[in-house]
């Protein structure tokens, strides 16, 4: 179950990929060649199409049949846009904090999220019921995305 926090300027991201009986570890947090940071969450396939959309590798029309995605894009200069189902995006219109994937990750990220939870903290707890292995975190400093990951057991 994917769930990707935006909160305080933080992004953070669980590490497990299920697909089938398979688990597999990866990032979900990836710095486009722009400098833009995107994330997103859903069929594997359409995750990867719509990361090669955003890069300039494929077309944004048509969608495919049964596009599943959830994403979020934050340029360097503190755009947002949210993507849901479409590759095509809509504005984050303000706030500090965002939830995407699983519906019932979502609002437990709310629930922490109003407990005063930081992105890690949200992501970990929703994560330990699923596979955690870790959580990646990206970090706008000095004009860059800095992306890293807090494995099981390390300390941020």
């Amino acid at each position: 179950m994917t769930i990707i926090v935006y909160k305080d300027g933080i992004v953070a991201a669980d590490r497990l990929l299920a697909a089938g009986f398979s688990t597999q570890h990866v990032t979900k947090l990836h710095v486009l060649p722009d400098g833009t940071l995107a994330a997103g969450a859903g069929d594997i396939g359409d995750v990867s199409y719509w990361m090669a959309s955003l890069r300039g590798e494929v077309s944004r029309h048509p969608v495919p049949d049964d596009f599943s995605i959830d994403g979020i894009t934050i340029s360097p200069y503190g755009a947002i846009e949210i993507y849901s189902d479409s590759l095509l995006p809509y504005p984050f219109l303000g706030g500090n904090f965002m939830a995407i994937g699983a519906d019932a990750a979502c609002f437990a990220a709310q629930v922490l999220h109003h407990m005063h939870r930081d992105a890690y903290q949200i992501v970990e707890a929703i994560s330990r019921e699923s596979g955690f292995s870790g959580v990646d975190i990206a970090n706008f400093r000095d004009g860059v995305w800095e992306v890293g990951t807090v494995l099981r057991g390390d300390t941020i």
